[in-house]
């Protein structure tokens, strides 16, 4: 049973680093793939796998009292690059930071997530 989610991704495009296969891609680079907050993750806003996302909420709203986000991206400020840089580079060592948007989306998890970016 599908249920409406709000999650905020930090959102890498695989075509910029030559990643094909987002799956295969994280499962060389970290062993395994999650879409727990807190890792990376093939993008589920597309079956083309066209981007790896790192999770950074992840909040089911059938049972909260959070409101809906919007479909919304922003560019990440220079202390965020500096934060989340090193976490990237676990996975895509000459990571250029000004690739990686935050993506803000709600979204039925029975279905595609928004492709934003």
């Amino acid at each position: 049973m599908s249920c409406l989610r709000n999650q905020i991704v930090l959102r890498v495009p695989c075509a910029k680093y030559g990643i094909k296969d987002s799956h295969q891609y994280l499962k060389e680079h970290q062993g395994f793939i999650s879409w727990n907050e807190g890792s990376f993750a093939p993008s589920l806003a597309s079956l083309e796998e066209k981007y790896i996302d790192y999770i950074i909420h992840d909040q089911p709203l059938q049972y909260s009292d959070y409101e809906p986000f919007q479909n919304e991206v922003y560019h990440l400020t220079k202390s965020e690059k500096e934060r989340y840089r090193p976490i990237f580079q676990k996975i895509i060592p000459d990571i250029n930071m000004d690739d990686v948007h935050e993506c803000r989306s709600c979204w039925y998890d029975g279905v595609e997530a928004p492709d934003i970016y």
